[in-house]
C-alpha cells in the first residue's frame, strides 16, 4: 500500500481496537489498485 493508504488503514483499526492481521489483509483486499505499489505481491 502507499504510505497515505496506510494511514487511512490504521485509523479504523485503532479506532475499533482491533489491530490484526485478519484485519490488515481484509483491508489490504478491499484497497483500490491506485492505492497499492505497483510490482509488489506479498499475497500467500
Amino acid at each position: 500500500m502507499k504510505p497515505t493508504r496506510q494511514v487511512a488503514c490504521v485509523e479504523p483499526m485503532i479506532a475499533a481496537n482491533n489491530v490484526t492481521v485478519r484485519y490488515a489483509e481484509a483491508l489490504l483486499v478491499a484497497t483500490p489498485a491506485a492505492h497499492l505499489v505497483e510490482g509488489k505481491n506479498y499475497a500467500s
